[in-house]
């Protein structure tokens, strides 16, 4: 009886050593392993447990459609200011007096993915360096950039952001960085021309997650990968009010292909456009900053042979609807004599990128430098004849 009993507990010691030594070795090579939309999912699920939007980086906007969530921190810094803008400094919606007021608006490469600190991305340094350079000569005018960038703002937000919040703030200048977002909506063959099909708009801070759940992937490499695959298979970002309905890098490039022949790019061309003839309407100079992707670094944290090859595919096709925006954005400005900005390939140096389009801290000081150098004769001009005046409301934000 005893010999059985031993047996029998040796087998279990036995079986929990496989499962802690599987279970270690799976969280060695969980970013292997785990697909990356199923892990992208299930770490936004994970972040969202606690319900509290005011922990989700964006919350849903009736009339916006999204924006950044005021005051949220992350790695040890207040990513957003008091109007949920990426900047260190507080907003007023009046412009200060002696103040000529700079917005950008865009993307994710506006925002600044790639940087944990506000301070690093290139608008904030675009700041810096504009005032410098005033310093040194002496002008009583200073500049204020204000990020107002959007994780994965297509034109259409951009467009309904500056109609309904951004012209408040009575820029003197505009810069719309953007082009490489509204490529996705069109690669599906249920397009829309108001990207409806590919992207709705839920409530934030729920994820599906039971704190059961919860519990044991925090705690579980081995059920972690599971929910991974399973999260893969979902098809949305599980904790973001916006919710991406499709998943391009699924499709094979033939189908890509085919869905961007027949989806044109007229929706964006439309909503550049308008953007373009509301910010002159508005009084301001609207400057066109064009998106820009590294192709050296087009399958950079893709791991496999596999998905490297699927990746570059799918580049190879998409590449054709980067240019048709390009063109499009590009033959606005000049029907309306606006300044077109567009950094020739390789300006920045493969290491300086995260991903295909994202930048680290040099990366962003590169950027900066390129506009600086663009947008500085245009300034001086434009600044003398700026009347740097306080607008008679102002409207006081708290924390």
């Amino acid at each position: 009886m005893r010999k059985k009993t031993y047996y029998w507990l040796i087998l279990v010691f036995i079986a929990i050593g496989l499962v802690v030594i599987i279970d270690l070795s799976i969280g060695v090579f969980y970013e292997k392993l785990a697909p990356d939309f199923g892990k992208q999912n299930l770490k936004m699920a994970l972040s969202a447990y606690k319900g509290d939007a005011s922990q989700l980086s964006v919350q849903p906007h009736p009339y916006l459609t999204y924006v950044n969530t005021p005051f949220y921190h992350k790695n040890e810094f207040r990513q957003h200011n008091n109007m949920g803008y990426r900047n260190i400094e507080n907003t007023r919606l009046s412009k200060p007096s002696h103040c000529f007021r700079i917005v950008v608006m865009g993307g994710s490469t506006t925002y600044g993915d790639g940087v944990d600190n506000p301070g690093d991305t290139w608008p904030h340094i675009l700041q810096k360096v504009l005032n410098d350079t005033l310093d040194l000569m002496n002008d009583d005018c200073y500049v204020e950039v204000i990020n107002a960038g959007m994780p994965w703002a297509t034109s259409a937000e951009l467009l309904n952001h500056y109609l309904y919040k951004n012209r408040n703030l009575h820029a003197d200048l505009v810069v719309l960085h953007t082009g490489g977002n509204d490529i996705q909506p069109r690669v599906f063959n249920n397009y829309k021309p108001d990207y409806s099909h590919w992207r709705s708009i839920q409530g934030g801070g729920k994820n599906g997650l039971k704190p059961g759940e919860t519990w044991l992937v925090s705690r579980s490499n081995i059920v972690k990968l599971l929910y991974a695959l399973w999260y893969n298979n979902l098809d949305y970002a599980v904790s973001r009010p916006y919710i991406h309905t499709k998943e391009y890098t699924k499709l094979p490039a033939d189908e890509i292909r085919e869905n961007l022949n027949k989806n044109t790019n007229a929706s964006f061309t439309r909503n550049v456009s308008l953007l373009l003839r509301n910010i002159q309407n508005d009084g301001a100079v609207p400057v066109y900053f064009q998106f820009y992707a590294s192709e050296a670094s087009v399958d950079k944290n893709v791991h496999g042979t596999k998905r490297k090859k699927r990746v570059r595919e799918q580049h190879m096709v998409l590449k054709k609807a980067f240019y048709e925006n390009r063109d499009s954005a590009f033959n606005l400005c000049s029907e309306n004599n606006i300044m077109f900005l567009e950094m020739s390939p390789g300006n920045v140096p493969e290491r300086c990128m995260v991903d295909i389009c994202h930048m680290n801290r040099e990366g962003h000081k590169i950027k900066a430098r390129f506009v600086v150098e663009k947008l500085m004769p245009l300034l001086i001009k434009h600044i003398r004849n700026v009347k740097c005046q306080s607008d008679a409301t102002e409207v006081n934000y708290t924390e």
